[in-house]
């Protein structure tokens, strides 16, 4: 059997962060990744795409998810998953907390001023 593999980075999130930054809106992708190339090269592609990343946490004691999509001869695909355990499913709900505190308060921040200048 003939398979071509394609690395699918940071799975569904870092896609529509990504779709949301190149329809022209603001995107900022939340979340862990591992301490490692994969997690690293996830940031980069953000960046690439001006998708915020100032909220990212790279952890050493977990590795980042992925996902490898196979396309095979006949046109099927089929996915492989390595992410047991994945760093993005060691997020707190403390760390999470925190950074919707800083989403709301840039958002806030933001608010005022525009309509200040009004």
């Amino acid at each position: 059997m003939k398979w071509s593999e394609v690395l699918a980075n940071g799975r569904l999130g870092s896609a529509v962060v990504i779709a949301v930054a190149r329809l022209g809106g603001r995107a900022a992708f939340i979340g862990k990744l591992g301490d490692d190339k994969f997690g690293h090269m996830l940031v980069e592609i953000l960046k690439e795409n001006d998708v915020n990343s100032d909220r990212i946490i790279f952890y050493h004691g977990a590795r980042t998810a992925l996902v490898f999509v196979m396309l095979r001869a006949d046109g099927e695909c089929e996915f492989s998953f390595y992410w047991k355990p994945s760093a993005d499913m060691l997020l707190t709900p403390d760390q999470l907390a925190r950074f919707f505190s800083a989403l709301y308060k840039a958002v806030s921040s933001a608010s005022s001023s525009s309509s200040s200048a009004s």
